[in-house]
């Protein structure tokens, strides 16, 4: 089921785009992509609006498919196989270990390097949409970007937990070796605060929600 932010939801998102404006470089963020999942849409058109940046949805960015488990609480699913037995899976390297099943829409269940691929494709094709960039995705496409570009292993990204709405992660990008460094990841509810970016820094991604 794709349903809609709330209104606390909403009021979440613009806090974002203006806490944000009061932190970005001169000139502000160049676009803001989003997953096309409701939620995710409606969270990155918001904080667009707020920061007056291209809206683009991808995609590459949507949540995690579940499988047969899609709009099923964790706690209810019972059986040898769990969520929590594949993603220890992946965590042993088992990456093509993919949740059973297909989705209402008739989708497959991804693996974790199905969703690599396609987050690592999606970023390739909008890396040439501007220096700052804004990324308005869910918990386990930034997992999947954090074990990408090396901040965590897939085990120590499974166990950090849910991310908190919101959340605001800011990764630099060096245009000459092609690496990329998580400068800080910052949690808050209703008004985030985020911390300064440098204006003389390299350009950036920006994720979360």
């Amino acid at each position: 089921m794709d349903i809609p932010i709330n209104e606390k939801g909403q009021e979440q998102a613009r806090a974002v785009g203006q806490g944000l404006l009061k932190v970005l470089p001169e000139g502000g963020a160049d676009a803001v992509l989003a997953s096309t999942i409701m939620r995710g849409a409606m969270t990155g058109q918001i904080i667009a609006e707020e920061l007056e940046a291209d809206f683009i949805e991808d995609y590459a960015f949507n949540e995690l498919n579940y499988g047969q488990w899609v709009n099923q609480r964790i706690k209810d699913i019972q059986g040898d196989v769990t969520p929590e037995s594949i993603k220890q899976a992946w965590g042993r390297g088992e990456v093509d270990v993919q949740f059973p099943g297909q989705d209402l829409n008739g989708n497959n269940g991804e693996s974790f390097r199905t969703v690599m691929r396609r987050l690592t494709e999606g970023l390739a094709r909008n890396a040439g949409k501007g220096q700052h960039l804004i990324l308005a995705t869910h918990c386990q496409i930034i997992e999947a970007f954090l074990v990408y570009i090396g901040a965590l292993s897939y085990t120590d990204a499974a166990a950090r937990g849910q991310n908190k709405n919101c959340t605001v992660s800011v990764v630099k990008y060096n245009r000459r070796t092609g690496g990329m460094q998580v400068q800080g990841e910052i949690f808050r509810d209703i008004t985030p605060t985020v911390s300064r970016v440098p204006s003389n820094s390299a350009p950036k991604v920006m994720s979360g929600l």
